[in-house]
């Protein structure tokens, strides 16, 4: 898959996701349960994918965001280099303007 592909998919599982949630409830308003392993909701098939692929995107733009900063930091090294050892360039002269006849 391309990262373009899972990145549209990434954005559409957080589109389907951002829906208003009414029941929500203040932690601090309700006693919590303890822990038994009971209630543990159970990811759907298309959950569990789309947090495979979620996930994913994620590294795979990490990725490329962390080659994107080693490249860029490589020019940005070998630019200067360069211009430390390019003699400086004689400033040109500028050539006066004629005026127009007529």
């Amino acid at each position: 898959m391309t990262t373009d592909v899972l990145a549209s998919a990434v954005e559409a599982h957080w589109r389907r996701s951002s829906c208003a949630r009414p029941f929500l409830i203040k932690e601090k308003t309700m006693k919590s349960l303890p822990d038994t392993g009971l209630f543990k909701p159970v990811p759907s098939r298309t959950e569990a994918k789309t947090d495979t692929t979620s996930r994913i995107a994620r590294q795979i733009q990490d990725l490329e965001a962390k080659e994107r900063a080693a490249k860029t930091e490589r020019l940005r090294a070998a630019r200067l280099a360069q211009e430390a050892e390019a003699p400086a360039a004689l400033p040109k002269k500028i050539a006066a303007k004629r005026q127009k006849k007529g």
